[in-house]
């Protein structure tokens, strides 16, 4: 439950913080980047988990796919869904990430980088993060703000929609959602379908994750999957209805991070 949330993220912070000391560092002598890049390039684990998300997301991206990317902090994700052939939109707000994204994978030609956050509608908010920690958030009660390198910063941050997205470039088949916390107000600025959709969940924010299921839910039939975290599988064999997978998130057993997973039913 929320105990077990809580110290899985103080367990995954904590092992950060030797990262976190190294990244001050780094970005104070302007290196972070090229330091990043080359770990990234010669790190056993990296290449083993960019094999297994490639793999992984590729069941459900293919050569050309739109992928709309939410949250995009230093690109992780968007480099697996470039690496499957997909044009990517990427939306960062924090200005640290964006001229990290903008050196590397806004120069692949197939990802546009939208410097702005996104949610129930056009606008500003105020957005708190720590260098580029992952941690970042629009919402200034986020528990893990706390975590993440650097001091505090706070900057008004342009806001869209999905909707306006949608407008703008297309409809994507795959879209992924990490906006700490902030989840709920980026499902309220949708009011079509779309054909799959990734959010971050937590369980001590399982209110705020119901409502985005109650979201799409209203907007046609779809049916559900989950991903634990780092494990890069989904959960159940089979996509799973509505209530059965809202008893599964209330299961004692269920995982307290990872990610939901929805497509429209009966999609193959």
């Amino acid at each position: 439950g929320n105990k077990r949330a809580a110290a899985l993220l103080c367990k995954r912070m904590g092992s950060d913080t030797l990262k976190n000391q190294a990244k001050r560092i780094l970005k104070s002598l302007g290196l972070f980047g090229v330091a990043r890049a080359v770990f990234r390039s010669v790190s056993p684990e990296v290449a083993r988990m960019k094999k297994r998300e490639l793999a992984f997301y590729g069941q459900f991206i293919s050569s050309g796919d739109l992928v709309f990317d939410i949250g995009t902090n230093l690109g992780q994700k968007s480099e697996i869904f470039l690496a499957n052939g997909a044009r990517v939109i990427s939306l960062e707000p924090n200005p640290h990430c964006v001229a990290y994204l903008n050196k590397t994978i806004g120069k692949s030609g197939t990802c546009d980088i939208v410097a702005k956050a996104v949610g129930a509608e056009p606008g500003q908010a105020e957005l708190s993060f720590r260098g580029t920690s992952a941690t970042g958030s629009l919402r200034g009660d986020w528990h893990a703000l706390k975590f993440g390198d650097g001091e505090m910063e706070t900057r008004m941050v342009e806001i869209t929609t999905l909707d306006d997205l949608i407008a703008e470039f297309g409809v994507p088949s795959f879209c992924k959602i990490d906006v700490e916390g902030f989840e709920k107000e980026v499902f309220a600025g949708l009011s079509q379908p779309l054909p799959l959709i990734e959010f971050e969940y937590h369980s001590v924010e399982k209110d705020n994750a119901l409502a985005c299921l109650d979201r799409v839910e209203k907007l046609g039939a779809v049916e559900y999957n989950f991903a634990v975290v780092d494990e890069v599988v989904l959960l159940h064999d089979r996509w799973l209805d509505p209530q059965t997978f809202r008893a599964k998130l209330d299961a004692p057993d269920a995982a307290p991070v990872g990610d939901i997973f929805i497509r429209a039913a009966g999609a193959s």
